[in-house]
């Protein structure tokens, strides 16, 4: 019996440990900063673009945000820990019920302009 239940402990602790996330600067400290997607204008006459800061463990997500101030009007915002999936494909920001996962299509790297540039869910962002 009891050789079961350390059976189940062990099953327990192998299946906590595999989903556990690290922090995104952790893995990559390039992610660490402020960055921005190219700014639109809506049919309003309104600047608005998507944008992420990492520093250090926390993050903050924000998609069609008003420029000034930054964050304002935002069709979509995240912030909360800053995480990588078990593959690190994904980066996981926010608590568990608010949180966005976000596919990373590039990782950063210096672009031909020479700064700092990713690509998040098909959005080319860059660092400022």
């Amino acid at each position: 019996m009891q050789r079961k239940y350390f059976f189940v402990l062990g099953i327990i602790w192998i299946s906590f440990n595999s989903c556990k996330k690290e922090y995104i600067t952790d893995v990559d400290p390039n992610y660490e900063g402020e960055w921005h997607s190219d700014t639109i204008i809506t049919d309003i006459e309104t600047e608005v673009e998507k944008y992420f800061i990492i520093d250090g463990h926390q993050g903050v997500f924000g998609e069609w945000c008003e420029l000034v101030p930054l964050g304002n009007n935002c069709s979509s915002y995240f912030s909360g820990e800053a995480k990588f999936s078990r593959n690190k494909k994904k980066v996981t920001i926010g608590p568990l019920k608010n949180q966005v996962n976000i596919e990373i299509t590039e990782p950063p790297h210096i672009n031909s302009d020479g700064l700092w540039e990713c690509t998040l869910n098909e959005t080319v962002y860059i660092k400022k």
